[in-house]
């Protein structure tokens, strides 16, 4: 049994108390549509919690809380299930481990999921006060707490650095005997291991791009304005800059299908590059 979906599932889970641990504003969010049932839902989470641990603040409540939630799906993995994390072109996979290497996977699962959000907002968001410009770009802001607080010219290195982490963490796991490697030849494995981390955001944005055009679609022939309004709002931050220089036919706006080709195309491209790059440092 492949745990892949439900692991997802648990991490978005878990992101709801990873927020509130970064959150000291009072949950003042609220404003923005796209947030305000996270933050409902995180309020009544805490107070539920609260009889179980008075007295103390919500980041507290939330980090015990998400640590529980660790440890559980470590401990309550199925045997002989095979749990698979990927990071680019590397990853890992167990099916029999010890109690504490799924423990371990468990936060590493997080990681990676963290370490993708993180990823997308280095591309959207410069500033908070830029990223309050716009409901997704705001949202996005607050999903990527800490990582959002950083300095935008130091963001690239803390990304790169904590994706070398995750790399060195599943090569541990994985197949690939690092016992022979030099130093060097490891620590650059490793950099090209979290290119190719930061260089799958470029599929998720494939994805996103691709579930908005849709989405648009669909609501146009179902007269659904507020759906074509939010995906088309979708549509305008992922194309980013493209937006500024539309490419039309006539009454048909060609830009989201022209910036999906182009990222489906840097996407492969970089990703033969990374490969090609792996294979020749091993």
């Amino acid at each position: 049994m492949n745990i892949g979906i439900w692991d997802s599932l648990y991490n978005i889970i878990l992101l709801l108390f990873w927020n509130i641990i970064w959150t000291t504003d009072g949950f003042d969010m609220v404003r923005n549509p796209l947030l305000s049932p996270i933050i409902k839902l995180q309020n009544k989470t805490i107070d539920f919690l609260k009889p179980i641990l008075p007295f103390m603040p919500h980041q507290i409540i939330a980090a015990t809380a998400f640590i529980f939630l660790i440890v559980f799906r470590g401990i309550t993995i199925p045997p002989g299930a095979e749990w698979e994390l990927i990071l680019g072109i590397g990853g890992a996979t167990i099916q029999d481990g010890s109690i504490l290497t799924k423990i371990f996977f468990s936060f590493l699962s997080f990681a990676i999921f963290i370490f993708k959000i993180w990823a997308l907002s280095l591309i959207y968001i410069k500033t908070k006060q830029q990223a309050s410009y716009n409901t997704n770009t705001d949202a996005l802001f607050s999903l990527a707490k800490p990582f959002s607080f950083i300095t935008i010219t130091i963001r690239p290195v803390v990304i790169f650095i904590f994706g070398m982490l995750i790399a060195y963490s599943l090569m541990i796991f994985g197949s690939s005997d690092q016992s022979t490697s030099t130093l060097l030849v490891t620590i650059t494995q490793l950099a090209v291991l979290s290119l190719s981390g930061l260089v799958s955001v470029l599929g998720i944005i494939r994805h996103l791009t691709a579930i908005m055009i849709i989405g648009s679609l669909f609501a146009a022939f179902a007269a659904a304005p507020q759906i074509q309004r939010f995906c088309r709002e979708g549509i305008d931050t992922l194309i980013g800059p493209m937006r500024r220089h539309p490419i039309r036919i006539g009454m048909f706006d060609l830009t989201p299908i022209i910036f999906l080709l182009a990222i489906q195309f840097a996407w492969e491209f970089l990703n033969l590059m990374l490969s090609n790059a792996l294979t020749n440092i091993s």
